[in-house]
């Protein structure tokens, strides 16, 4: 059996530059990352009981192209950006061309693991955001917090506060096991995959 995962990897402050496949994940954070971490765990589990079987657990960086609308996409569609006042975070992103290619990859090979699959390279957050041509506001981290939170319950946009450490905190994986192991070179780098979703909307 072999299965695929997406996974967010929480932004916490203490992370490395690159986080590898070994990285301890931390339950605590938002809702949807514990909710992740726990569905890894129970595969985890599955592993562990069900040694005959084959499980690779692909972690994909957020996904972006000229087909985006996922979270990451919708920030950079905003009129009006938040961002929090003195941080400037690393990020990194992944072309959906790419995260097809991974996946074929995957299904077309038996190699079980946990791989991280990101694009080429990294880019700060305020470079993303000023190539996405949008106005950056900035605001401390609590009022930026109550910012998305008002944002999100009158449905100006689809961001709930629980995603402000990932513009605080660097949160950026390590693909070198999935180029060793699985052979994924990604053919974009992050900064391509933001501009090819950018360009197409």
């Amino acid at each position: 059996k072999k299965d695929g995962l997406v996974l967010c990897v929480k932004a916490f402050p203490k992370n490395p530059n690159f986080i590898h496949e070994d990285y301890t994940l931390v339950m605590q954070g938002p809702q949807f990352v514990r909710t992740r971490v726990d569905v890894e765990n129970q595969i985890q589990d599955f592993v562990n009981t069900y040694k005959d079987c084959s499980v690779t657990i692909l972690r994909f960086a957020p996904i972006l192209g000229p087909n985006s609308t996922n979270i990451r996409a919708r920030y950079f569609f905003a009129g009006i950006i938040p961002k929090v006042l003195g941080y400037d975070p690393l990020v990194q992103f992944i072309h959906e061309d790419d995260a097809v290619r991974a996946q074929i990859s995957t299904l077309s090979n038996n190699i079980p693991g946990i791989f991280n699959i990101v694009g080429r390279g990294v880019l700060p957050l305020s470079t993303g955001v000023h190539m996405s041509g949008k106005i950056p506001v900035p605001f401390i981290s609590a009022m930026c917090r109550s910012f998305f939170s008002a944002g999100y319950a009158s449905r100006i946009w689809e961001l709930p506060s629980d995603i402000v450490p990932f513009f605080q905190y660097i949160c950026v994986g390590d693909g070198k096991k999935a180029a060793d192991k699985l052979g994924f070179i990604p053919k974009y780098s992050s900064r391509q995959a933001l501009k090819s979703m950018i360009e197409a909307n």
